[in-house]
């Protein structure tokens, strides 16, 4: 089926059909193209009625009487050979000419055209076999309107900021403990870094995680945990015990 493209304009739009092709043969190339405009200009025209009164008449209207329906034409593409030419043509009929043709009968405007034959595809989607071969009309497949499984929803995992690997230096073992800093900003993330840095017994600090909800930080040490725990007590880093990972986790309190 001929699909009709409908124009912006709706007062004035013109009904529209593309994709009329001919191949017409005459003494000359050149002749040929006439030939085949005035072919392409009714094959449109008839095309464009069946649409228009599907399974009514068609009124019979001159080779003339078409071409001064005819707003323009577009050459979508083209062939020439010695006496030959093969062309593929979309054209564009005005809206009251083609009217009046039809005389009393009514018949859509562009736009209603066009969105009928839009629903038309749609509906013979949607449609399933009947069981016997054939398509039923009224049957229409609710495949869309079952409902999705339903599924445990996914753990969110917050994408790790890590250390680049030529930094990561001694990685989590029984010397270290992982530090988690809540609701902080650059600068307080900036700062907590430096004060635990610079508690005895720390040896390393590196970022291993960071996103909107905290930031993770890995404490490497030396000697004894009580003791480091009690150093950076004293530096004014309060650590709570969050959970009895490995490494341990803390949090580091306000």
């Amino acid at each position: 089926m001929v699909i009709l493209l409908a124009l912006p304009a709706r007062a004035a739009e013109p009904y529209v059909v593309p994709g009329v092709s001919v191949d017409v043969t005459a003494d000359s190339a050149s002749a040929a193209k006439d030939q085949a405009i005035v072919d392409a200009q009714r094959k449109a025209f008839m095309n464009l009625a069946t649409q228009l009164v599907p399974g009514g008449p068609i009124p019979n209207v001159s080779d003339k009487a078409i071409g001064d329906m005819v707003s323009d034409f577009h050459v979508e593409q083209e062939k020439f050979n010695t006496n030959e030419y093969t062309g593929t043509f979309t054209f564009r009929f005005r809206q009251n000419p083609v009217r009046a043709a039809f005389g009393a009968a009514a018949i859509p405007t562009p736009h209603e055209l066009a969105q009928r034959n839009v629903q038309q595809p749609l509906a013979a989607a949607q449609a399933v076999p009947d069981g016997k071969g054939d398509i039923g009309g009224s049957v229409i497949s609710n495949v869309a309107a079952q409902p999705l499984p339903v599924t445990a929803a996914e753990p969110v995992v917050t994408p790790a900021t890590l250390t680049p690997p030529g930094k990561m230096g001694v990685l989590a073992d029984a010397k270290s403990i992982l530090v988690e800093i809540s609701a902080y900003s650059p600068r307080e993330l900036d700062m907590a870094q430096n004060q635990i840095a610079r508690a005895p017994g720390v040896t390393k600090t590196e970022l291993r995680s960071v996103s909107a909800a905290n930031a993770v930080m890995l404490v490497s040490y030396q000697g004894e945990l009580p003791q480091v725990l009690q150093s950076l007590t004293a530096h004014g880093v309060k650590l709570q015990s969050k959970a009895p990972t490995v490494p341990p986790l803390y949090t580091l309190l306000p």
